[in-house]
């Protein structure tokens, strides 16, 4: 889905942005052909190493977060594993939706394959993702916090001195965002979006 960025006047009060995306580190290796492909990690060394499982984040919410991977031959089930903690066991299909998490928060996460034995034949990448944060009313943070994206439909969002980082956007709409001394870095845009132009959104 394509983005507006709008750059507003806001930035001459104070709100220093780092536009910095989140960059991805791929380990590479060539074939037989000169071509590049991606490796993972392998639980063993058993002649299955070159088996790919790659696991990636394909969404998230406020609570949860989405994810996907390659799948694996001769692989009869999967586990997904959060935190050093198995969230799911004989997971069939290649895409889990992980629940129940915390908004604004960081979680690390790994998918296990196994044969019908139930030996695992390897572990995916570790992946790390963050959570979203929507806020509907006032809010003061009282530490450094981390999110996917952040979403001010309402009251006044207060930094107090901390540093908000976002892998994503901020869309700030029916708010007031204050810096308060604290940092504010944001890997994507900073969306502003008046009352306006919501009306004419609607209208469409």
């Amino acid at each position: 889905m394509s983005k507006k960025k709008i750059i507003s006047s806001i930035l001459a009060a104070g709100i220093a942005l780092s536009a910095t995306p989140t960059e991805v580190i791929a380990q590479e290796t060539a074939d037989v052909n000169g071509n590049s492909e991606s490796v993972s990690s392998s639980a063993d060394n058993d002649g299955i190493s070159d088996i790919e499982l790659y696991l990636s984040k394909t969404g998230e919410t406020d609570t949860s977060l989405a994810v996907s991977w390659t799948p694996v031959e001769n692989a009869a089930s999967y586990s997904v594993i959060v935190n050093d903690e198995v969230v799911a066991e004989d997971v069939s299909t290649t895409t889990y939706n992980i629940s129940g998490l915390e908004s604004a928060s960081e979680y690390f996460v790994v998918v296990g394959a196994y044969d019908e034995s139930g030996k695992m034949l390897l572990e995916s990448n570790e992946l790390c993702a963050h959570t979203n944060l929507t806020l509907t009313s006032n809010y003061t943070l009282t530490k450094d916090i981390s999110a996917a994206n952040v979403y001010v439909n309402g009251g006044t969002f207060d930094l107090n001195g901390h540093n908000l980082t976002i892998d994503g956007n901020v869309w700030l709409t029916n708010g007031t965002l204050n810096v308060n001394k604290g940092k504010l870095c944001v890997g994507g845009d900073l969306i502003l979006i008046s009352n306006q132009d919501i009306d004419n959104r609607e209208k469409i």
